[in-house]
């Protein structure tokens, strides 16, 4: 699972940004993908432990990067879904 979480990474920036404790988002990432981690407490006492080493405003960061990631997820698969609706439209139209 660490290759796979650290493909591509040639330095510490490459991690994104760091929420706190030693936790940066390409991690979260990971989790919400790989672990189905959907809420801060899945990320930080679930799938790691590292609740134990976050002050409440680290927990905070990870709260509000997890609410970006699913907003953003939901527009895209709005996108997503008028996207194939188009295509769809478009493929009866030329059966006709």
């Amino acid at each position: 699972r660490t290759w796979r979480l650290l493909e591509g990474v040639q330095s510490l920036a490459d991690l994104g940004e760091h929420l706190g404790g030693g936790l940066y988002t390409r991690e979260v990432d990971y989790l919400c993908a790989e672990e189905w981690a959907t809420q801060p407490q899945d990320v930080l006492w679930r799938r790691t432990k590292l609740g134990l080493f976050t002050t409440p405003e680290e927990q905070a960061n990870v709260q509000r990067y997890l609410s970006t990631v699913e907003q953003n997820r939901s527009k895209i698969e709005a996108v997503g879904a008028s996207l194939l609706a188009k295509k769809t439209q478009k493929r009866r139209v030329y059966a006709g």
